[in-house]
């Protein structure tokens, strides 16, 4: 049973109760209390972008580092490279001089051999002076004979029996005296021709055989020289024993042939020409006209002057 109440009371109840309806369709809550200062942040270490952004600083700098280093040691390849063909360059030189007087002393030789021939056939018998008497001079057996080579011989071209021919490039003197002067020919044939390019894995062989020598006044001597070189083959292993920088006028890959004495097999000579014995293809031998070689007389050789 409701207890009586005043209408005023059930006028202030009722107002509570309305008041209370609208705050909390309304969404309102009361307010938090207030704080006297903000919390301080938390205490991080550096972020992923952070780390690798100086990740990729230290892979920069040791970049430009090896670039640096890679680039000092093509500078130095390089200047050696050029001081080695500067050094080829002047054996060359040298070498082509020392051929050039060869062929100037043997026109020299040959004009003057026909001049003296035209005026002994001008003269009278009474006036032709009287000439001195002959002078035999012996070339030992195993004399060496510096020749330049009057045509390119390659194993790409050259077949077994093809004539060559070859210029001697210095004097070969016997007791002081020229018995060989630098300018007499020497003839003779290819021996022995391997291509490389034919053969997979081959070494390419080049062998050259010299018979005949003939001085500027016209006499002729029977010589038993041989050459042989070979070059690399096309699996890159180098098999010509060349010794390049050698002074000119030493042997290189001279070798001695025992299965038939008296043959003596020549090699190339000078710095200058061992490069060029070394500038194979890989397949084959290529030996330029001028090319120097020595070979060595099979016998002994009487020359009359």
């Amino acid at each position: 049973m409701l207890k009586h109440r005043s209408p005023f009371q059930f006028a202030a109840l009722f107002l509570a109760g309305a008041s209370l309806a609208a705050l909390t369709a309304c969404g309102g809550s009361a307010p938090a209390p207030a704080t006297d200062a903000a919390a301080p942040p938390a205490a991080t270490g550096p972020t992923e972008a952070e780390r690798a952004a100086e990740l990729a600083a230290r892979e920069q700098d040791l970049a430009t580092r090896e670039n640096d280093l890679a680039k000092k040691e093509l500078e130095q390849k390089e200047q050696d490279l050029a001081r080695q063909q500067a050094e080829l360059a002047a054996q060359q030189e040298a070498l082509a001089k020392q051929v050039a007087a060869a062929k100037a002393a043997a026109a020299k030789s040959a004009a003057a051999k026909a001049a003296a021939a035209k005026a002994t056939t001008t003269k009278k018998p009474s006036q032709q002076a009287a000439k001195p008497a002959p002078v035999k001079l012996l070339v030992p057996s195993g004399t060496n004979l510096t020749l330049a080579l009057s045509s390119a011989v390659s194993t790409k071209t050259a077949k077994p029996g093809d004539t060559i021919g070859a210029i001697v490039v210095s004097d070969v003197l016997v007791g002081g005296k020229v018995a060989i002067p630098a300018g007499s020919r020497a003839w003779g044939g290819v021996t022995n021709v391997v291509s490389g390019s034919n053969k997979i894995g081959g070494v390419p062989v080049l062998g050259l055989h010299f018979d005949m020598l003939e001085l500027p006044d016209g006499q002729q001597f029977a010589v038993n020289g041989d050459f042989q070189q070979q070059g690399r083959s096309d699996t890159g292993r180098d098999t010509a024993k060349i010794l390049g920088g050698a002074a000119a006028g030493a042997v290189i890959g001279h070798q001695v042939d025992n299965s038939d004495k008296g043959k003596v097999i020549g090699g190339l000579i000078g710095g200058a020409a061992g490069a060029l014995a070394a500038k194979k293809t890989g397949a084959e031998v290529e030996l330029p006209q001028d090319a120097t070689l020595v070979i060595a007389t099979g016998a002994p050789i009487e020359v009359v002057r």
